[in-house]
């Protein structure tokens, strides 16, 4: 699922994150960072699947190669 999903969902960032007992700045950064496995997971159970749990977010790396 997007943030754009959750947000659509909920109306607006702040209302999903009080319906969360989340910080705004928590759904915030899912924009950048995307909404971790586990959380999709339960936005799905509480949207009662009106919300699908997709993939986890990929994980960026430190420039590091190897």
């Amino acid at each position: 699922m997007t943030v754009d999903q959750v947000i659509a969902y909920y109306k607006t960032g702040a209302a999903a994150a009080r319906a969360l007992g989340l910080t705004r700045a928590i759904v915030s950064l899912w924009k950048s960072r995307g909404i971790p496995l586990s959380r999709q997971m339960h936005l799905e159970a509480v949207t009662e699947g009106a919300l699908k749990a997709g993939r986890a977010p990929k994980r960026k790396r430190n420039g590091k190669h190897g």
